[in-house]
């Protein structure tokens, strides 16, 4: 059993890391599924540099057991830095498991690696550390984490907005008068709150229309309002439209948003 906790797992562990590591450098990988190259674009550094920092702690780790196994230092310190290798791999695991819609199958098979390892070596101090493992789950529940897919897939008009604004009210109250379907998209949402933070805008609703590879963006009422008008101008030269008389009905152009994006006006609503 000593054998296999500290000399045979580790040296298993580091073979599976230099192995995903070579295939990379001939740009392969143990692993093609989405959720591999997901897990790329999530971290800052380049996904090789990453192996080699795995590999560089499998070595260290293999040289710790070699050491606890030939009784030259204490088990805790195999374990102490096992444990460090398994907090470090729970974060990594427990972001990825809410940012990607697909979970890398190489990093599941590093964990799994780790937590064998700790379990194998020794069972009380897994139960010790059971606590920390779910705590990074349990904590980026909580939080709005952006998944990594798109919300405007399909041809159509779509609206980002909040309920509690009234430029946003009055944008839906006329796509709903002249009968112009659109799909809401809550400001609220971490996906559509970064989109927004990406264009710069500072108010909504904020209207995107995709038409095969083009895309158009429209920020304002109206704007978005003037935008139909002129499209069914264009559409029929024989009867014109009224425009929606918006002045009347609240001033400005938008309402504002802060860096939560929680639109200012929402007090004026209720």
């Amino acid at each position: 059993m000593r054998f296999l906790s500290y000399i045979f797992l580790p040296f298993l562990f580091l073979s599976y890391l230099v192995v995903d590591t070579y295939l990379k450098l001939n740009h392969s990988a143990l692993c093609h599924s989405k959720g591999c190259e997901l897990a790329g674009s999530l971290i800052k550094i380049d996904s090789l540099v990453l192996n080699y920092i795995g590999i560089a702690s499998a070595v260290l780790l293999l040289f710790l057991g070699i050491l606890v196994f030939k009784n030259l230092i204490s088990k805790r310190i195999f374990l102490v830095y096992l444990l460090a290798c398994v907090l470090f791999e729970t974060i990594m695991i427990s972001y990825q498991f809410f940012a990607s819609p697909v979970m890398c199958k190489f990093c599941l098979g590093v964990y799994s690696f780790l937590l064998v390892m700790m379990l194998i070596a020794s069972r009380k101090y897994f139960l010790y550390i059971l606590p920390l493992i779910i705590a990074p789950f349990v904590a980026l529940s909580f939080i709005a984490i952006p998944k990594h897919v798109p919300f405007v897939t399909t041809n159509g008009n779509y609206l980002i907005q909040s309920p509690t604004c009234p430029h946003c009210k009055l944008v839906k109250d006329y796509l709903h008068q002249k009968k112009i379907p659109f799909i809401k998209l809550n400001s609220s949402d971490i996906e559509d709150r970064d989109f927004i933070r990406f264009l710069g805008f500072k108010t909504i609703p904020v209207l995107i229309v995709k038409k095969g590879s083009s895309v158009k963006v429209i920020n304002g009422d109206e704007d978005i309002v003037e935008y139909f008008e002129q499209n069914q101008k264009e559409k029929s030269s024989t009867s014109v439209s009224q425009p929606l008389d918006i002045m009347n009905q609240t001033e400005g152009d938008g309402c504002e948003i802060d860096l939560t994006l929680k639109p200012s006006c929402q007090k004026e609503s209720n």
